[in-house]
């Protein structure tokens, strides 16, 4: 088939490599650059996990699968795109019903299970943070953080090397425009714009994210693992020193709805909230943060991602609403992608009109 696809985030990108690797003529159209300067793609961080709380069991194995696919995209493009940190999941009550305590808990059999570690084992795998009020961690070794930007230049290379063609500074206003057998739509913030039969509320939530120095003669660790402090209630979390000698803390939660047009401006209340926990939880840091960034989550109703087929005179794929945690499963999302496109099953959970359950975080 002859395959159009529309943005070039992680979603198309993803996209564009598997319905390529699949034998598929791909055309993608993206309106900016690869990376593109909003996307919420475009970021200095991202982060693979396997604990999901309540969702674990949906997402953990995905999230290994992803693990092993960025590792064999490293191998096939000689990029460096994923480091293995670990994980440590700080909690003030981990107990039973918890989100830590549901992810140890649905990952107990599974290789190389999280643990359960008191408060000075998590001060010595995390030296230095302010551990006040902790009641207990997780620690996962099967976790870190991926560079999105790597990511994306690796994707569009093995797309491209399968035979994609992939416009850049290309809009696309109209779905009719294309000259394709099946459109996939995966323009992020913009999906609602371009596929109004979604059936759905698309939320273009802005969140901030903060990047602060070591103060000048502070004892900084070199070696941190990926973090979160009470994830899915106060949502705070935060990555090792990067290459540049900045670290990002930031905080899940939803934010307030913007137009994905309009002014990414970061709200001064949640600058100063991310800003007080960092004073207040990791010393060696300096009080006012370096760079202030902001990004949209494209958020659906319970924060599952969408993979649905809107039938018609040719098959049009929405592929996107990755709520803030999608990234971490990339070369995953294109499998998804391709199989609706083909007109295989994708998980119901996936699919408009949902299925109930809980909100996933």
């Amino acid at each position: 088939m002859r395959i159009a696809i529309i943005g070039a985030g992680v979603f198309g990108l993803a996209s564009a490599l598997e319905l390529a690797r699949r034998g598929h003529r791909v055309e993608l159209f993206e309106a900016d650059a690869i990376p593109a300067e909003r996307a919420a793609s475009n970021d200095v961080s991202k982060a693979l996990r396997r604990t999901y709380g309540p969702m674990t069991k949906r997402y953990g194995p995905l999230a290994v699968q992803a693990r092993d696919a960025w590792r064999a995209l490293e191998r096939a493009t000689g990029t460096t795109i994923y480091r293995e940190t670990g994980y440590v999941g700080l909690s003030t009550h981990l107990a039973p019903g918890s989100f830590e305590q549901d992810s140890l808990d649905a990952l107990a059999r599974s290789a190389d299970p999280p643990r359960r570690v008191d408060v000075a084992i998590a001060a010595t795998l995390l030296p230095n943070f302010d551990l006040t009020g902790v009641d207990g961690a997780i620690h996962d070794v099967i976790a870190g953080w991926l560079d999105p930007i790597a990511a994306l230049e690796a994707l569009a290379h093995r797309a491209r090397a399968h035979g994609a063609t992939l416009h850049t500074h290309t809009r696309i206003a109209s779905v009719e425009a294309l000259d394709a057998d099946a459109v996939v739509i995966a323009a992020g913030a913009w999906v609602a714009r371009l596929a109004p039969a979604l059936r759905m509320n698309v939320t273009p939530s802005l969140q901030v994210e903060l990047l602060f120095r070591a103060r000048a003669g502070a004892n900084a660790p070199r070696q941190w693992p990926f973090w979160s402090f009470d994830l899915a209630t106060k949502g705070f979390y935060g990555f090792p020193e990067s290459p540049e000698g900045l670290f990002k803390v930031a905080c899940h939660r939803p934010g307030r709805t913007v137009d994905p047009d309009g002014s990414r401006e970061a709200p001064p209340e949640d600058v100063e909230t991310i800003a007080t926990f960092v004073s207040e939880r990791i010393p060696f840091l300096e009080r006012h943060p370096t760079q202030v960034r902001t990004c949209l989550y494209t958020m659906s109703e319970d924060g599952d991602f969408v993979f649905d087929r809107i039938e018609g005179p040719r098959p049009i794929v929405v592929a996107g609403c990755g709520s803030g945690h999608a990234f971490k499963f990339g070369p995953k999302l294109g499998e998804f992608a391709a199989d609706a496109i083909e007109g295989k099953p994708v998980p119901a959970e996936f699919r408009v009109p949902r299925q109930g359950g809980r909100r996933t975080v």
